[in-house]
C-alpha cells in the first residue's frame, strides 16, 4: 500500500479552478518555492487529476470545461525591441519572428535561449541585417553551423539571426 499524497487542499482547490496552471504561476499564488510549487503539481499529477503538458506546466483535468486548452508561447521583451525597431525603420516590412526563448518552456535542455530569428524576403534581408547592426546587434544572412558556435563563444554580443 502506498503511503498518502498529501498536497494541501487550498492548493488543491486553487488548481482545480484553473484550466491551465504552472509551477512558476502556483509558487507565486502562494508565497512558495519553485521546488515545493513542483512537488504538488507533480504529486497531483500522480494522483490523475492533472497533467503534465510541457515542462513546469499542467493542464487540469477538469470535467466542467469541455473547451480544449492549449498553451500559447509569447513573445521576450528582448524580440518585441528588435521588432518595433524594424516596424518603426520599416513600416511596410512583413517579417516574421521567433526565439528560443518563446519554446524554453516545451524543452528540457536548450542552448542560447536568447537566440532570435527573423524570416524576411531576400530582397529586406540585407537592410534589416544592416539596421540591427547599427543598433548593436549581431545579425547573420542564412547562418552556418559556424555562425552558431560564434554565438556561444561570444556571450557579450547581443543576438539575431535571420
Amino acid at each position: 500500500m502506498c503511503p498518502q499524497i498529501l498536497v494541501p487542499t487550498k492548493i488543491e482547490n486553487y488548481v482545480q479552478t484553473k484550466q491551465v496552471i504552472s509551477t512558476k504561476e502556483l509558487a507565486q499564488t502562494f508565497n512558495l518555492t519553485q521546488t515545493t510549487a513542483m512537488n504538488y503539481l507533480s504529486r497531483l499529477a500522480k494522483t490523475g487529476q492533472i497533467k503534465n503538458i510541457s515542462k513546469g506546466t499542467y493542464q487540469t483535468k477538469n470535467n466542467n470545461k469541455q473547451q480544449q486548452t492549449t498553451t500559447k508561447p509569447s513573445l521576450p521583451q528582448d524580440l518585441l525591441n528588435i521588432v518595433h525597431q524594424i516596424n518603426t525603420a520599416m513600416p511596410m516590412t512583413k517579417i516574421t519572428t521567433w526565439s528560443l526563448q518563446m519554446i524554453s518552456n516545451y524543452a528540457h535542455y536548450m542552448i542560447g535561449k536568447d537566440l532570435m530569428f527573423i524570416e524576411t524576403t531576400k530582397t529586406l534581408s540585407n537592410s534589416i541585417r544592416d539596421l540591427l547592426l547599427s543598433k548593436g546587434y549581431h545579425a547573420v544572412l542564412s547562418p552556418q553551423k559556424r555562425d552558431y558556435q560564434q554565438y556561444a563563444l561570444y556571450p557579450h554580443y547581443k543576438r539575431a539571426i535571420f
